[in-house]
């Protein structure tokens, strides 16, 4: 009953406070505009959606259920209180691809008929009041997502960024143990020989036998060696929300989902195979425009980079979209975690939206892929996480190098930067708050 009215309650204020925010405006025959119309029915409902819940004696109930063909999804929020109107349930339905994650207001009548059976469908159900819980489903879905980075080789994506072995030796002796950190230690220092063999041998980037794609991508030189701060600042002259590719290909989308599909549809491949370089980072220009013609494009005519080339690309994009106010968008640079062992840590670059509470991770590199053995995958759109993934689950973050957009950047490493407070802030979850 308390965790009922509390959320809802909640709803109501931040609602509030947004239409509090915005002056009423009265049009030329003394009526209020639409808008400010809307904002006074949405609050109405939440106003009779609390009343009908308090009525109801309804819980906060969280349910997670295996994303199998026979588990029916529909029929756990049907389970759900629905609204004053009768009309739709009280629920909000998270696809985390291996399962699905509803949160949704139960009687007490409904909660009995739930059967808990992971071998099955139903993982876990509980009240969101239980903080056991809900950390032991945590841990879950991170256990998951370890497992589902390995299946689909994302692990391989590390190393995106240039690492300092001996400072990723030191980090992960602190977060785990020395056995790990030695392993850490000794794969990076294996990538970075596999790195400057590849900038010495122009032959390791792949040739396409397209016709379409027969354009060299004329790299003069590769991205300098930088420290974390440096490449902080670096990554700010490739966030570009105001060229005007950028600009019009942000103009297609009108919700931050399918513009997330799309970066997701448009495959990673390192920078070894397209530019014969350790790291070089594209402009969100030449990876929407150029990079499609490349002769070393393993997918002909799909936009195609690592992960700085498409968090730098993605980033601009939503700016330029005015999706989210510009100062509420960054990419951050730093060292993750994207499997279970230690060869599974290094540099990686990733966009993040502030949610108004909290930053939240977007990753556009879960998606689409071709490996530098030339095997790629392709994912339809119902194999790949929503946008908000990140908003529920924990991002396997390390450490923070820092974060930056075209106008603000914020180092971690030594606090430089003229971002504003709330970009000293890592990424969180809902359960976090």
């Amino acid at each position: 009953m308390k965790i009922t009215k509390f959320f809802l309650t909640f709803t109501l204020l931040f609602t509030l406070i947004l239409a509090a925010g915005c002056k009423e405006s009265i049009s030329e025959n003394g009526e209020t505009d639409i808008a400010t119309r809307l904002n006074q029915s949405k609050i109405q409902n939440i106003k009779n959606d609390i009343k009908k819940t308090e009525e109801e004696n309804a819980v906060l109930y969280t349910l997670l259920v295996n994303n199998t063909e026979t588990c029916d999804i529909e029929s756990y929020k049907a389970l759900a209180t629905t609204n004053a109107e009768g009309d739709a349930t009280l629920a909000k339905e998270i696809n985390l691809i291996t399962y699905t994650l509803l949160n949704q207001f139960m009687t007490e009548e409904n909660i009995a008929k739930l059967d808990v059976n992971p071998a099955e469908c139903l993982v876990t159900a509980f009240p969101r009041t239980d903080k056991i819980a809900l950390q032991s489903m945590r841990q879950l879905i991170k256990d998951d997502m370890e497992v589902m980075f390995e299946e689909r080789g994302y692990d391989q994506i590390v190393f995106d960024i240039p690492t300092n072995c001996e400072e990723l030796k030191t980090l992960v002796e602190e977060k785990f143990d020395s056995e790990s950190a030695e392993i850490a230690y000794e794969n990076c220092l294996a990538k970075q020989d596999q790195s400057e063999s590849s900038e010495q041998d122009e032959k390791e980037t792949y040739d396409s036998t397209n016709a379409t794609c027969n354009i060299d991508p004329m790299v003069k030189s590769c991205s300098p060696s930088m420290s974390a701060t440096e490449y902080t600042k670096y990554a700010m002259n490739y966030i570009t929300p105001n060229n005007a590719k950028v600009q019009e290909v942000a103009s297609q989308y009108n919700d931050i989902e399918s513009l997330y599909k799309f970066m997701q549809k448009n495959h990673w491949q390192s920078d070894t195979t397209l530019f014969g370089c350790d790291d070089y980072f594209e402009t969100p220009e030449q990876f929407l425009k150029d990079s499609p013609t490349f002769s070393t494009n393993m997918i002909c005519e799909d936009n195609t980079g690592d992960c700085d080339d498409q968090g730098n690309t993605f980033a601009s994009l939503i700016i330029a979209s005015g999706l989210y106010p510009e100062d509420h968008v960054r990419v951050a640079l730093g060292t993750v975690k994207f499997g279970r062992g230690p060869m599974a840590i290094g540099g990686h670059l990733w966009t993040e939206v502030w949610t108004g509470e909290f930053w939240m991770p977007i990753d556009a590199t879960y998606g689409d892929v071709c490996y530098d053995d030339g095997t790629c995958y392709t994912y339809e759109n119902d194999e790949l996480g929503t946008y908000d993934y990140y908003k529920y689950a924990e991002f396997p973050v390390l450490e923070y190098w820092g974060v930056a957009n075209h106008k603000y950047y914020y180092s971690f490493e030594n606090g430089e930067g003229t971002a504003p407070d709330y970009w000293q802030e890592g990424a969180k979850t809902v359960y976090d708050l």
